[in-house]
């Protein structure tokens, strides 16, 4: 695990010392891709985008007029072998969307829920209610606590 974490340590600083510029906006989550033997780097870049980096970026979901202010969570929420991120919005426009996102391993949206407000938290996933499977818990700036089970309902 220490020759993992070097390595995205590694990456980060590559790509800000090369390019100059903030490689994310918020804190990056990183996990070790066990089929490939690779690791991503999953976090918010400033071009309101989630994106997943390894040597080269591996993949990005855009969301045009909309910030990001979390942190992504990844979790295997669908028992397939791959973790899905999920991570908060915040609109500040009439286009863009406030809410809870889940985009799969290549990039692709699995759901989104509408929270009514901005989402500045880090999405928690736990088994809450012990059924098996797991909720992602998040709280808005309303003031409420939003708790989703693993398809996003």
């Amino acid at each position: 695990m220490k020759e993992v974490r070097l390595r995205v340590l590694a990456i980060s600083l590559c790509v800000i010392l090369l390019t100059g510029m903030c490689l994310f906006l918020s804190s990056t989550t990183s996990h070790v891709i066990q089929q490939v033997n690779d690791v991503e780097v999953i976090g918010n870049r400033p071009n309101y985008q989630l994106a997943a980096l390894g040597i080269f970026e591996k993949w990005s979901y855009p969301i045009p007029d909309t910030q990001f202010w979390s942190s992504p969570a990844t979790y295997d929420l669908n028992d397939d072998g791959y973790l899905e991120s999920i991570f908060g919005t915040a609109d500040f426009s009439s286009s863009g969307e406030s809410g809870l996102f889940c985009v799969n391993y290549t990039g692709d949206l699995e759901w989104s829920f509408d929270t009514g407000d901005i989402v500045r938290s880090s999405p928690s996933i736990a088994d809450i209610d012990k059924d098996g499977h797991p909720e992602i818990i998040v709280g808005s700036d309303d003031g409420h606590l939003i708790i989703l089970n693993h398809t996003g309902g």
